[in-house]
């Protein structure tokens, strides 16, 4: 949207190619990336703004699973797959999981 409204950012260009063109959108493959195009510094720009976003999620307290959320997905698995959709990363999901014993 910056960009159509005439906003130039710079590094921008290799960001879109990467984004249409990655087979995993990571934290490793976006550190291929950079090694194979080290020139593209706004590949260096995205990876950098993730390990920020990562950082701060960190801080962000905690507010735990909604109410008979264990429960649900307990009954809920016993006559269906279940499948999990989130924006946050692999590590963060799993983390949250685990703590909360969702995984049980």
């Amino acid at each position: 949207e910056l960009v159509e409204q005439g906003i130039h950012i710079e590094g921008y260009e290799h960001i879109k190619q990467w984004v249409q063109t990655t087979d995993a959108f990571s934290n490793p493959a976006l550190e291929k990336a950079i090694s194979n195009n080290p020139q593209q510094n706004g590949l260096q720009k995205a990876l950098s703004w993730s390990h920020r976003v990562n950082a701060i999620t960190k801080t962000l307290p905690s507010i735990g699973p909604f109410k008979n959320v264990q429960t649900s997905l307990q009954n809920a698995s016993t006559f269906a797959d279940i499948a999990i959709v989130s924006s946050a990363n692999l590590a963060a999901v799993e983390y949250e999981w685990e703590t909360y014993k969702l995984t049980d």
